[in-house]
């Protein structure tokens, strides 16, 4: 069986995976998945949007492949969200609701997930809160309409960072930069990912 990753630069692979310093966390995430289940085929890319996984070739990969009883881990929204993409949160829905479709119609089941906020996304008191961001709103509409599993990644990590602190989160991202994790991160993330899958019953986590 197979996980396919679907993401930008905070979910994608790194090169040389063993030694660099940037990582994303779909390239850490075979450290929480019981292997002689599944393989793992991160397809995620730096920049990418809703549009282009959609519409550059990954999708179409994915879809030639996958299988029923694999897995499909989807997550979008930073980069949709930036203006130069020319990308509304409605053609957002409808790039990712066509995926999830596509996907399903393969008998493969689709995990929807949130990004992860900023380093710096602590308030006065010291909480970690991103949940206004990259169109997480509609990501969760999309599982309820969809019916597909959800990872509030967003939600989680804030969670996590609230209770470790703003300079232990600082930590884990790319020294000065507060968007993309470094491998102590990606590596935090995934385990956060893994754990809310087991929770929820997903087999091979």
């Amino acid at each position: 069986r197979t996980i396919y990753i679907g993401g930008d630069s905070t979910v994608c692979n790194y090169y040389p995976l063993d030694s660099s310093v940037q990582a994303g966390w779909g390239q850490l995430l075979p450290q929480f998945v019981n292997t002689s289940t599944f393989q793992i085929r991160n397809m995620a890319s730096g920049g990418q949007i809703a549009r282009g996984f959609h519409q550059d070739g990954q999708l179409e990969a994915i879809v030639k492949y996958i299988k029923p009883g694999d897995y499909f881990i989807l997550q979008l929204g930073i980069n949709d969200t930036n203006p130069k993409h020319n990308e509304s949160e409605a053609e957002f829905k409808d790039w990712m609701r066509d995926m999830i479709r596509q996907v399903k119609a393969k008998g493969a089941i689709v995990i929807l997930s949130t990004p992860q906020g900023r380093a710096t996304d602590f308030n006065a008191n010291n909480v970690h809160t991103a949940e206004n961001r990259w169109y997480r709103g509609s990501i969760l509409t999309l599982a309820q309409e969809e019916q597909t599993p959800l990872v509030d990644l967003n939600v989680l990590s804030s969670a996590y960072f609230t209770s470790i602190g703003p300079q232990a989160t600082l930590a884990l991202y790319m020294n000065g930069d507060t968007l993309h994790p470094n491998v102590a991160g990606a590596k935090e993330l995934a385990r956060l990912v893994a754990k809310d899958l087991k929770r929820q019953g997903l087999s091979g986590f």
